[in-house]
C-alpha cells in the first residue's frame, strides 16, 4: 500500500511540473519574461504545498484537475515569495535551490518584476478552476497571502530588531502556516468539504510552525553565520521549550488525521518527519556544537 501511495505521489509531482510548464506557455507570451519566470519556477522544489493538496484530496476521494491547477497556483505563489525573500533589501541570499538567486542571475529589478509576475499569475490561473466555490476560494487566497497573512508576516519579520519566542511563532504562523492553511482549506473547498475547514485550518497552523522550526533546526547541521545566526530561534531560546511545542503539535496533527480518517495526509506528514529525523541524526555533532541537543529527545519524529 505504501509503495502504491508513493508511486501515485510521484505521478502527481510529474503532473504538477508538466502543468506548470503548460500554464507558463498558455499565459505568458513574452519569451524573455517566460525565461525569467521559468528560471525560478522550474524545475520546482519539493512541492510541499501542492502535495498537501494531493494527499488531502486523495483522502476525501475527490482528486481532480481543479486540485492540480490549485496546487500549481500555490507553487507559483510560493516561488514569488522566495524570489522576493532573496532580494538584497530582504534576506540578501545569493543562492536558491543550488543555483544563483533570480537577482543574481538577472538583475534586482528583473527579480522584483518576475516575482510580481508570478504573484499575478498565481491568481490568474485559478480562472481554470470550475469548482462552484471559486469565489470563496479567491477570498481565502487573498486573506492568507495578503495584508492579514503572509505579507504581514514579512513586515513583522523585517521590522523586528529583537524577538521573543512568541514573536518568532507569530512570524512563522503568518509567513509559513498561512500558505499551508490555504493549501488544505482550498483543497477542502474544491472537494466540497466545507465542514472540515476549521479543523484543517488548525492542522495547517501547527504544520507550518513545525515545518519552519524543524527547518531552523536542520540549518544547524552546518555552522550558521550572519543573518541565519541572528534569526535562528534555537540559538536564542530554550531548546526544550521548542521541543515540547513541536512534539505536541505533531501529536495533535496525527490525532486529527486518525479522527478524520486522513490516512494519505498522515502518511505524508510522517514521511516528512522521518526525513527530518534522518538529517538531524546525520548532522547531530554539528548541532551539539551549537546548542544543547540529544537525538534521543527527537525520536517522536520517526514514531
Amino acid at each position: 500500500m505504501t509503495l502504491i501511495k508513493d508511486e501515485n505521489e510521484k505521478k502527481w509531482i510529474q503532473s504538477c511540473e508538466s502543468q506548470l510548464q503548460d500554464l507558463l506557455k498558455d499565459f505568458v507570451s513574452d519569451e524573455k519574461m517566460r525565461e525569467r519566470m521559468s528560471y525560478s519556477l522550474l524545475p520546482p522544489g519539493k512541492l510541499f504545498r501542492p502535495l498537501l493538496v494531493y494527499h488531502l484530496a486523495s483522502d476525501l476521494g475527490q482528486l481532480g484537475h481543479d486540485h492540480l491547477i490549485f496546487g500549481c497556483s500555490l507553487e507559483m505563489h510560493h516561488c514569488y515569495t522566495l524570489i522576493h525573500d532573496d532580494l538584497p533589501s530582504m534576506d540578501n541570499d545569493d543562492i536558491r535551490r543550488g543555483k544563483p538567486s533570480s537577482h543574481i542571475k538577472f538583475s534586482e529589478w528583473e527579480a522584483i518584476l518576475t516575482g510580481d509576475a508570478l504573484l499575478g499569475l498565481s491568481f490568474q490561473v485559478l480562472s481554470k478552476i470550475e469548482a462552484p466555490s471559486l469565489s470563496s476560494l479567491l477570498n481565502l487566497y487573498g486573506d492568507k497571502t495578503g495584508a492579514q497573512g503572509l505579507i504581514l508576516g514579512q513586515i513583522i519579520d523585517m521590522q523586528a530588531k529583537s524577538r521573543s519566542i512568541e514573536e518568532v511563532l507569530q512570524i512563522h504562523k503568518l509567513k509559513t502556516s498561512a500558505l499551508m492553511e490555504l493549501a488544505l482549506m482550498g483543497c477542502a473547498m474544491i472537494s466540497k468539504r466545507e465542514d472540515l475547514l476549521e479543523t484543517i485550518e488548525g492542522f495547517g497552523l501547527k504544520l507550518g510552525i513545525n515545518f519552519q522550526l524543524l527547518d531552523d533546526l536542520c540549518e544547524l547541521t552546518e555552522k550558521v553565520q550572519g543573518h541565519e545566526k541572528e534569526a535562528n530561534p534555537f540559538l536564542h531560546f530554550s531548546t526544550s521549550e521548542i521541543l515540547s511545542l513541536l512534539a505536541e503539535n505533531s501529536r495533535i496533527m496525527k490525532n486529527t488525521c486518525e479522527n478524520h480518517k486522513l490516512s494519505s495526509l498522515v502518511h505524508f506528514i510522517e514521511k516528512f518527519e522521518r526525513k527530518v529525523f534522518d538529517k538531524l541524526t546525520d548532522g547531530q555533532e554539528s548541532i551539539k556544537s551549537q546548542i544543547d541537543f540529544n537525538i534521543e529527545d527527537w525520536k517522536f519524529l520517526k514514531a
